[in-house]
Protein backbone atom coordinates (compact mmCIF):
# COMPACT_ATOMS: atom_id res chain seq x y z
CA UNK A 1 0.00 0.00 0.00
CA UNK A 2 0.84 3.89 -0.29
CA UNK A 3 1.12 6.46 2.09
CA UNK A 4 -0.86 5.99 5.49
CA UNK A 5 -3.43 8.24 6.31
CA UNK A 6 -5.49 8.78 9.66
CA UNK A 7 -8.66 10.12 8.98
CA UNK A 8 -10.83 12.19 11.78
CA UNK A 9 -14.39 12.87 11.16
CA UNK A 10 -17.36 12.40 13.80
CA UNK A 11 -19.69 11.80 10.45
CA UNK A 12 -19.74 7.98 9.96
CA UNK A 13 -21.12 8.49 6.32
CA UNK A 14 -18.77 10.74 5.46
CA UNK A 15 -16.10 9.07 7.39
CA UNK A 16 -16.72 5.74 5.32
CA UNK A 17 -17.31 7.17 1.43
CA UNK A 18 -13.32 8.99 2.53
CA UNK A 19 -12.36 5.39 3.09
CA UNK A 20 -13.36 4.59 -0.10
CA UNK A 21 -11.88 7.30 -2.04
CA UNK A 22 -8.35 6.90 -0.68
CA UNK A 23 -8.02 2.97 -0.72
CA UNK A 24 -9.17 3.41 -4.23
CA UNK A 25 -6.15 5.48 -5.05
CA UNK A 26 -3.90 3.39 -2.66
CA UNK A 27 -3.63 4.37 0.22
CA UNK A 28 -3.10 2.81 3.73
CA UNK A 29 -6.21 4.30 5.79
CA UNK A 30 -7.40 4.43 9.17
CA UNK A 31 -10.35 5.82 10.66
CA UNK A 32 -10.98 7.84 13.93
CA UNK A 33 -14.33 9.06 15.21
CA UNK A 34 -12.68 11.41 18.49
CA UNK A 35 -9.70 13.27 18.77
CA UNK A 36 -8.75 10.89 21.75
CA UNK A 37 -8.86 8.40 19.35
CA UNK A 38 -6.91 9.47 16.91
CA UNK A 39 -3.96 10.71 19.33
CA UNK A 40 -4.50 6.64 20.49
CA UNK A 41 -3.99 5.56 16.78
CA UNK A 42 -1.08 7.89 16.17
CA UNK A 43 0.59 7.13 19.23
CA UNK A 44 0.38 3.00 18.16
CA UNK A 45 1.40 3.41 14.14
CA UNK A 46 3.50 6.27 12.15
CA UNK A 47 1.12 7.93 9.91
CA UNK A 48 2.24 10.20 6.80
CA UNK A 49 -0.66 12.42 7.05
CA UNK A 50 -4.09 13.10 8.59
CA UNK A 51 -7.05 14.54 7.24
CA UNK A 52 -9.18 16.11 10.08
CA UNK A 53 -11.90 17.32 10.52
CA UNK A 54 -12.83 20.64 12.55
CA UNK A 55 -15.79 19.83 14.89
CA UNK A 56 -15.00 16.69 16.78
CA UNK A 57 -16.67 15.79 19.89
CA UNK A 58 -14.01 16.37 22.18
CA UNK A 59 -11.51 18.54 20.78
CA UNK A 60 -11.69 21.55 18.12
CA UNK A 61 -9.37 20.67 14.45
CA UNK A 62 -7.03 23.19 15.56
CA UNK A 63 -6.46 21.83 19.07
CA UNK A 64 -6.38 17.80 17.43
CA UNK A 65 -3.95 18.96 15.04
CA UNK A 66 -1.63 21.02 17.28
CA UNK A 67 -1.73 18.04 19.50
CA UNK A 68 -0.73 15.43 16.97
CA UNK A 69 2.05 17.31 15.07
CA UNK A 70 3.81 18.37 18.65
CA UNK A 71 3.49 14.13 19.41
CA UNK A 72 4.22 12.85 16.02
CA UNK A 73 7.27 14.87 14.82
CA UNK A 74 7.13 15.49 10.73
CA UNK A 75 3.25 14.57 10.55
CA UNK A 76 1.28 16.73 8.07
CA UNK A 77 -2.41 17.64 8.46
CA UNK A 78 -4.93 18.83 6.16
CA UNK A 79 -8.26 19.89 7.83
CA UNK A 80 -11.47 18.50 5.77
CA UNK A 81 -14.41 20.55 6.86
CA UNK A 82 -17.41 22.60 6.69
CA UNK A 83 -16.71 25.06 9.09
CA UNK A 84 -16.44 28.61 8.23
CA UNK A 85 -12.45 29.49 7.66
CA UNK A 86 -12.35 32.19 9.71
CA UNK A 87 -12.34 30.56 12.96
CA UNK A 88 -10.07 28.08 11.57
CA UNK A 89 -6.12 28.80 12.54
CA UNK A 90 -4.86 28.18 9.12
CA UNK A 91 -1.19 27.99 10.32
CA UNK A 92 -1.50 24.76 12.55
CA UNK A 93 -2.45 22.71 9.04
CA UNK A 94 -0.64 21.94 6.37
CA UNK A 95 -4.12 22.78 3.66
CA UNK A 96 -7.63 23.47 4.17
CA UNK A 97 -10.23 22.20 2.42
CA UNK A 98 -13.98 22.91 3.22
CA UNK A 99 -16.81 20.36 2.58
CA UNK A 100 -17.79 19.75 0.00
CA UNK A 101 -15.12 19.41 -1.58
CA UNK A 102 -14.10 17.03 -5.29
CA UNK A 103 -12.49 13.73 -5.16
CA UNK A 104 -9.81 15.36 -7.48
CA UNK A 105 -9.01 17.99 -5.37
CA UNK A 106 -9.44 16.23 -1.86
CA UNK A 107 -6.49 13.59 -4.02
CA UNK A 108 -4.68 16.58 -5.50
CA UNK A 109 -4.02 18.60 -2.03
CA UNK A 110 -3.56 14.99 -0.39
CA UNK A 111 -0.68 14.18 -3.02
CA UNK A 112 0.68 18.20 -2.71
CA UNK A 113 0.91 17.46 1.34
CA UNK A 114 2.59 14.59 1.33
Amino acid sequence: MGPSILLVDDDEESTSLLKLILEAEGYDTETASTAAEAYDKAGRRKFDLVLLDYVLGDASGDEAAARLREECLGIRVVLLSGVNSDKVKNEVYDAVLLKPVSPDVLLRTIRESL
